[in-house]
Formats: C-alpha cells, sequence, structure tokens
C-alpha cells in the first residue's frame, strides 16, 4: 500500500478487490476436491460450554476451591461425599462460572471475607532493615558475660 500512496481508508478499500485477486492468483491453490467438505451445524451444541475456559480445581473439606485468586464454596445437600473430589468450572464469557461434579452443576457463593494477600519480597537491604536493632544484653550469670 505504501508503494502506491494509499494513505487513507477510502483508498485502501478501493484498493482491497485489486490486492486480493492478485494475491489468490499468486498464492492460491486448488482443491484437492471438489466436493464441499463442510459439515452442518447441529442446533443441539451448546456453544457457551464449548468455548468456555475450563478448568478442574479439587474441593477441600469446607467445600471450598479457589479460581483465580477467588475462594468460592459450593452448596450441596451432602457434604461428607463431596472433599476431595475434583469439580470442572467452566468460565462462560459475560456469564457467571458454572460449577460441575460429575456431570450435575451446583451452586456456589464466592467468600469476600477473605482477602489472599501475596507474601512480600524483600531484598537484602530491606530485610536488614526489618530486624530487630535493639540488642539484648545477657544476663550477669551468663558464660559469656
Amino acid at each position: 500500500m505504501r508503494l502506491r500512496n494509499i494513505c487513507n481508508i477510502e483508498e485502501a478499500n478501493k484498493y482491497l478487490p485489486k490486492f486480493i485477486e492478485a494475491y489468490n492468483k499468486k498464492y492460491g491453490v486448488p482443491a484437492r476436491e471438489s466436493k464441499d467438505a463442510h459439515r452442518s451445524f447441529s442446533k443441539k451444541v451448546d456453544l457457551d460450554r464449548l468455548f468456555a475456559k475450563q478448568a478442574t480445581k479439587k474441593i477441600a473439606k469446607d467445600l471450598s476451591f479457589s479460581y483465580e485468586g477467588e475462594t468460592y464454596q459450593i452448596h450441596v445437600k451432602n457434604p461428607n461425599r463431596f472433599t476431595k473430589m475434583y469439580v470442572n468450572i467452566l468460565d462462560r464469557p459475560g456469564k457467571p462460572l458454572l460449577i460441575e461434579c460429575n456431570g450435575k452443576g451446583y451452586t456456589y457463593t464466592r467468600w469476600n471475607d477473605q482477602v489472599s494477600q501475596k507474601l512480600k519480597v524483600f531484598d537484602s537491604k530491606k530485610l536488614e532493615a526489618c530486624w530487630p536493632t535493639r540488642q539484648v544484653k545477657p544476663k550477669r550469670n551468663h558464660p559469656w558475660r
């Protein structure tokens, strides 16, 4: 486009059909078979589920699990059956999380009271500054005194 002095979108849109024709002439490869290989789409397929980001997490004794820095707790009738089992988390764009265990969906709540804070990492200079500055004197009867 620079060689043709195209500087704006209108000129680029006018040039686009010529470019596509030249590009297909240069790089286009004819199909091995002329039959259309596309399959028809089934309406039964849940696209939200298919394109969801999926993760597997282990349930703790208190029926909680963490996902992307948040802690969640599932609600079940028989809590003893679910300890140490795995849940599938489906993170669908624009929709709430879907929590499944053994193919069945469960309700959950997000724990807001727990704020997970990462431990601070100090370099050696800052670490020495954090040490206590007051030296402890040994007692009178201490053997090193």
